[in-house]
Formats: C-alpha cells, sequence, structure tokens
C-alpha cells in the first residue's frame, strides 16, 4: 500500500504540484529549512545521496534510479504478495497427505 500511496502521489498530484511530487517530501524540506538547512538540492534523493554518501548526482540520474527501485519493489510487492497463496494452497494438502 506504501509503494502505491507513493507512485499515486508522484502521478496524481504531480499533475497540479509537478512530476514526483510527496507531500511527506515537501513537509521534509520545510523541517529543513527551519533546521537551518539554505543550499538545498532541487531533488530529495539527490540532497539524501549527498548527505549519507557524500556523492552528488545529476537529479535526472537520481529521478531515474528512484523511479526503477520504486516500480521494481512495486513489482516485487505484487508479486510477494500474490504468490504465496498459491504455496499455502500446495502445502496443506501435502499435509493432509501425509
Amino acid at each position: 500500500m506504501t509503494i502505491s500511496a507513493t507512485l499515486l502521489s508522484w502521478t496524481l498530484l504531480g499533475i497540479w504540484y509537478g512530476w514526483g511530487y510527496c507531500p511527506l517530501t515537501d513537509w521534509h524540506w520545510q523541517i529543513l529549512r527551519e533546521a537551518g538547512y539554505t543550499v538545498l538540492p532541487s531533488s530529495y534523493i539527490v540532497f539524501l545521496i549527498q548527505r549519507f554518501f557524500s556523492v552528488t548526482l545529476k537529479p535526472a540520474t537520481a529521478d531515474f534510479i528512484t523511479v526503477f527501485l520504486a516500480v521494481t519493489a512495486f513489482g516485487i510487492s505484487v508479486w510477494v504478495n500474490l504468490k504465496p497463496r498459491q504455496k499455502r494452497r500446495v502445502v496443506k494438502r501435502k499435509n493432509k497427505r501425509l
């Protein structure tokens, strides 16, 4: 649900606020400004990568990596949440035979 909400925020709210908009990120930017950060990059992911890994990425590169990982996580989540139901049924059948 969290990944779905994020993707919906990026696309649907992005219609009005700009592609990739997230209200939680917007809120965090406000907190960072109040904490004294004055020079912030245009991308929150760029900010996090700079802060934790001391690597500067171009915003387009950070956006590509972010979207790729989010879509991959969404796909894995769908697969994981749908696949076990089939396995559980198989396991139950095997236990009945024993």
